[in-house]
């Protein structure tokens, strides 16, 4: 578990630092906040659950029926506790099942029409949480995946702006390295500051739109669906900005070169163009199709 979230955040077996988001977030599905990454320790439990479960439901298996002759005997199987000369591996499952007991009723799995499978057991080992309104914005398939992982860490609060820096113990001072006017927070880079103002200008003058500078992910949102491939392309624009930015703000401080903004939007114009060609074959909107077209994007 700690090389996969190495790998994540660093690129590398080894990360030094302290994550920006949590594993246990990570692991979480997308449409609650996370990547839905596998959590391999919660996953283990929920297969050796299979083994409960077999045990509890009286499986016509020789293991099982072996166990109950030798171990369990007469006694409630939910109740029961392993005494310490019985095998390494017979208390690890006796464990899972104190962890697995309150999903069984009866002897009946909570879910899945009674009958207990590893995934049902990790989805009830990693609980339920409230949908994220944005989740459909950050990981829409038209939007590139390096780009839907910055909004994701945008819209949790976890990108390393000066001002988050200065807060987790930094030094410094927290003028915005892309204006030098202000100080650098996530509200001002999206999209109070002058250079993400122009950038944004250049967007809509493009997509022929209106993308308000404050709250544009909420406008996003309110976007009808009466032309999903116009929707679905406004808000990858619009992921794609929020990279781009920051990765013009990362350029501007560690290579000291401040990108112009059309060159910014040029970029972004190539990629969605890439995305868009890749998915024309799905739309049969023919007024998606002309603004397309318009736009440039086939």
């Amino acid at each position: 578990m700690n090389v996969y979230r190495n790998f994540l955040w660093e690129g590398t077996e080894s990360y030094h630092k302290s994550p920006p988001i949590s594993w246990d977030r990570i692991c979480q599905d997308k449409k609650v906040g996370g990547l839905g990454v596998i959590n391999s320790n919660v996953w283990n439990v929920a297969v050796v659950g299979k083994y409960t479960w077999w045990v509890a439901s009286k499986a016509d298996h020789l293991w099982i029926k072996w166990v109950n002759q030798v171990y369990i005997k007469q006694q409630d199987w939910f109740s029961y506790s392993p005494s310490l000369n019985t095998s390494w591996t017979w208390r690890q499952i006796c464990k899972v099942k104190d962890k697995l007991k309150l999903g069984y009723q009866n002897s009946v799995w909570c879910t899945n029409n009674g009958n207990y499978t590893p995934a049902e057991g990790y989805k009830w080992l990693m609980g339920t949480h409230d949908t994220v309104w944005w989740y459909r914005l950050a990981w829409i398939r038209m939007n590139v995946p390096k780009h839907s992982f910055i909004v994701w860490l945008a819209m949790q609060g976890r990108l390393y702006t000066k001002d988050r820096l200065v807060h987790l113990g930094g030094t410094g001072d927290t003028i915005c390295y892309l204006c030098g006017l202000d100080s650098e927070t996530q509200k001002h880079l999206f999209f109070e500051c002058p250079f993400s103002q122009v950038c944004l200008d250049l967007v809509n003058n493009w997509l022929q739109c209106c993308i308000p500078k404050q709250n544009c992910m909420e406008w996003c949102r309110g976007l009808p669906s009466r032309c999903l491939m116009k929707k679905q392309v406004i808000w990858a624009a619009v992921a794609a900005l929020i990279y781009h930015v920051w990765m013009a703000r990362n350029r501007c401080k560690f290579d000291s070169v401040v990108s112009h903004p059309t060159t910014l939007v040029k970029q972004m114009k190539q990629q969605l163009s890439v995305r868009v060609r890749n998915r024309i074959w799905t739309v049969k909107n023919r007024e998606s199709m002309r603004w397309c077209e318009s736009v440039g994007l086939v």
